[in-house]
C-alpha cells in the first residue's frame, strides 16, 4: 500500500528560555479550558455502578456552592477540558523569571472581546475609558483580567508569533499593576500622585 504524502503540520512555538521571561511581556501560555457550549460533563450514572455518561449542561457547572467561598463543587460530576494557547502578559519580577531553578511565572490572561461583549454597558465603558480597575483595555478588542492571575509552569510558556495584534510597548506596566494592587488591596503600591 502506497504512502501517502503527510499534510504540513502546525508546529509550535518554542519554549521560552528563562532569560526571556521579563516583565511585561507578552507569551502565549497553554492553559486548561472547558470544552464547547453547552457545557459537556462527565457524570456518573446513579443507578449502574461503573457506568458514565456524558451530560450537557446550559450554564455551566451546577455543582453545590459552598457556602464560605461561594465556589461550585459536586462529588459526582467533572469538567472535560482541554488544552488551549492563549495570549498572557508576564507580571512576575525578573529575579524569579529570570531564575532557572524557579520553574514558576506570575501571568495575566489576555482575552478578546466579542461583538456580544461589546454591547455589555461594563466593555462599552472599558472600550471608552480604560478606567476600571478589574480590567485592562490594550485595544484591538483585547482586554488583560487584571484580577485573574496565574501561577504556571515556565515550560507551558511559547513565544508569540511576528503577527500578534498587541504591541507590548504600549502597555503601562505602572497602571496595570497600580490595578492589580487595588483588586487585591495591595497596600504598597499606590498612585504616584499620593506620594509626591
Amino acid at each position: 500500500m502506497p504512502l501517502r504524502k503527510m499534510s504540513k503540520v502546525m508546529e509550535l512555538p518554542r519554549l521560552v528560555q528563562s532569560k526571556d521571561i521579563e516583565r511585561g511581556k507578552i507569551f502565549y501560555v497553554a492553559l486548561p479550558f472547558t470544552q464547547g457550549r453547552p457545557f459537556k460533563f462527565v457524570e456518573k450514572d446513579q443507578r449502574i455502578p461503573d457506568l458514565y455518561r456524558m451530560v450537557e449542561k446550559k450554564d455551566g457547572f451546577e455543582g453545590v456552592s459552598e457556602p464560605r467561598t461561594g465556589r461550585r463543587r459536586s462529588e459526582n460530576l467533572e469538567i472535560v477540558t482541554g488544552i488551549k494557547l492563549r495570549p498572557c502578559i508576564v507580571i512576575q519580577k525578573d529575579q524569579y523569571n529570570h531564575n532557572e531553578k524557579y520553574p514558576f511565572v506570575v501571568i495575566l490572561p489576555i482575552a478578546t472581546l466579542s461583538k456580544e461583549h461589546k454591547q455589555k454597558p461594563i466593555f462599552k465603558h472599558l472600550i471608552e475609558y480604560n478606567d476600571l480597575d478589574q480590567f485592562y483595555y490594550l485595544g484591538n478588542d483585547c482586554y488583560i483580567t487584571v484580577n485573574d492571575p496565574k501561577r504556571v509552569y515556565k515550560n507551558t510558556l511559547f513565544y508569540v508569533g511576528g503577527n500578534f495584534k498587541i504591541n507590548e510597548s504600549e502597555i503601562d506596566m505602572d497602571e496595570l499593576m497600580l490595578r492589580f494592587a487595588e483588586c487585591f488591596e495591595v497596600k504598597r503600591i499606590r498612585r504616584k500622585n499620593k506620594l509626591d
